[in-house]
């Protein structure tokens, strides 16, 4: 991973992308965005994501079609995709699991905690202290 991880924020709704870019940008992230999955689609081998938070419900390709798609493209087996969803998030969370999502979180979406969230999801966990 870089020492600047880029994100790919996707979304329909402008303002969301706008929240979740600057949530992103202000934990270190270099954000690029798209209006929709078929955009994400075409951006995605061009930007090389460390990350892509995506919108379950978009006209045309949903969110869950982005996953499944990017699961089968060069560099997308691995990569941590996170749903976002206005939806019951319990409900969509085995469709979303299913579809390849590494995980799901709820809108409104809680941008003070956003980044953090999204580096914890890149940055392994440090190793614990080795005993005498």
């Amino acid at each position: 991973m870089a020492s600047q991880p880029v994100a790919l924020v996707v979304d329909d709704e402008p303002t969301v992308r706008l929240l979740m870019g600057r949530a992103l940008r202000i934990a270190g992230f270099v954000v690029e965005e798209a209006e929709n999955g078929q955009a994400a689609l075409k951006l995605f081998p061009r930007v090389a994501p460390d990350v892509i938070l995506v919108d379950a419900q978009m006209p045309e390709i949903d969110g869950l079609e982005v996953c499944r798609r990017v699961r089968s493209m060069p560099g997308g087996a691995r990569l941590p995709i996170v749903l976002i969803s206005g939806m019951l998030v319990d409900e969509l969370r085995p469709q979303a699991i299913a579809a390849g999502a590494t995980d799901i979180l709820g809108k409104p979406i809680q941008v003070l905690t956003l980044g953090r969230q999204m580096r914890a999801l890149l940055d392994p966990e440090p190793a614990a202290p080795s005993g005498p």
